[in-house]
């Protein structure tokens, strides 16, 4: 028996971000919707394996812990980390191209057909093509012959759950959500058939999450924004490897931006002189638990904005721990904003809630304004 271990995301790992284009179905991906395809497997078939993305029966449990499996067309050759992917599916459809479903820590199983037939075992996946057969495009293409279609669908079943992620990373929109191609890629439309697909960076993703409108965000939405912004504490490696080979820099620019990077140089000293040394929150000195962190996260940021420390807080650990992944936030006023994935139970033990201790700059403040927007603290 194959074991569904979906790995957390640890700073030694650093995810996919994957734009992956899907099938569209007017259902809620419930099951088969008939909806006209253009190309591809749905094209020739009349239906798409994707069309159960977001069906009850793709659930399922292994040791307690609750997984949902999901379905894209090939993703080339690629073979990404166990549990380090997200995966951003969108359909185009009527002119427009919509956001319908989001997977984080996800595991790809394309290149495991054993585990894939155990798991379309398991889910009991074979009676499905009752639902495909009721489509009239799906009958058009079999010529009515159900014979030949159960014969086809047969051994393709296995191919619907070519993906698993943890339920509680599992976001299915109940409303599609129109994506700003330029705002995400810089061009007009984003990638279209269904075998593509498109590798993102932190802002990026970030930006296609905050597409979401607020009063959509779940805790679920939360937990992925959070998700995401790790992968920035993750990608510090990468991000000082990139300025090393930057050539439109100065050596001393280059060497500043590297120190900002890691919460230390002109940085760190300018927000130990802002908040004297002390958390802005606890007012704890212990220096080695206190970290300078950036408010607008770094791949947000400009050169100009890494560096300037009122884009910046110092902050105890565990303060900048829940800052950095969006569970806390500061309003115009300096008081904590908390989100509420951070359980009642455990606010108190944190120490939460806890104002900033000083009056905020008007500069301070608009980066917090920013903070906020990501991470659906106001509209």
């Amino acid at each position: 028996m194959y074991y569904w271990n979906v790995v957390c995301l640890k700073g030694a790992v650093m995810p996919d971000f994957l734009l992956k284009p899907i099938f569209w179905n007017t259902a809620g991906y419930k099951h088969p919707s008939g909806a006209r395809a253009t190309s591809g497997f749905p094209k020739l078939n009349g239906f798409g394996h994707e069309e159960w993305n977001n069906s009850d029966r793709a659930a399922f449990s292994q040791d307690g812990v609750r997984y949902r499996a999901f379905h894209t067309e090939r993703i080339g050759n690629a073979e990404p980390e166990e549990g380090a992917s997200f995966v951003f599916m969108f359909a185009s459809h009527d002119g427009v191209q919509d956001l319908v479903g989001i997977a984080g820590n996800a595991t790809c199983l394309m290149n495991d057909d054993m585990r894939r037939k155990e798991l379309a075992d398991r889910l009991g996946l074979d009676d499905l093509w009752r639902e495909a057969w009721d489509v009239g495009a799906v009958r058009a293409n079999f010529n009515n012959d159900q014979d030949a279609f159960k014969a086809s669908w047969q051994p393709d079943v296995k191919w619907i759950p070519n993906w698993i992620c943890p339920a509680g990373m599992y976001l299915w929109l109940e409303k599609p959500v129109a994506l700003n191609a330029r705002a995400i890629t810089g061009k007009e439309r984003l990638i279209g058939m269904y075998s593509s697909y498109s590798q993102i960076g932190v802002e990026q993703a970030l930006t296609i999450l905050s597409h979401v409108p607020v009063q959509d965000r779940s805790p679920t939405w939360h937990r992925l924004v959070a998700s995401v912004r790790l992968a920035d504490s993750a990608g510090v490696a990468v991000d000082t490897k990139k300025l090393t080979k930057r050539k439109d820099i100065s050596e001393t620019t280059r060497k500043a931006l590297m120190q900002a990077r890691i919460g230390q140089g002109r940085f760190r000293a300018e927000l130990d002189r802002r908040w004297g040394k002390r958390c802005a929150v606890t007012g704890c000195g212990q220096r080695e638990v206190l970290r300078a962190s950036h408010i607008k996260s770094w791949r947000s940021s400009s050169d100009e904005e890494r560096l300037d420390s009122r884009n910046g807080l110092l902050l105890a650990a565990h303060i900048d721990a829940l800052f950095d992944g969006g569970l806390i936030s500061f309003g115009k006023g300096g008081e904590m904003l908390i989100s509420d994935l951070v359980a009642e139970s455990e606010r108190s033990l944190l120490g939460l809630p806890a104002p900033l201790r000083g009056e905020l700059q008007r500069s301070e403040q608009e980066f917090l304004a920013f903070h906020r927007r990501t991470y659906g603290f106001e509209a």
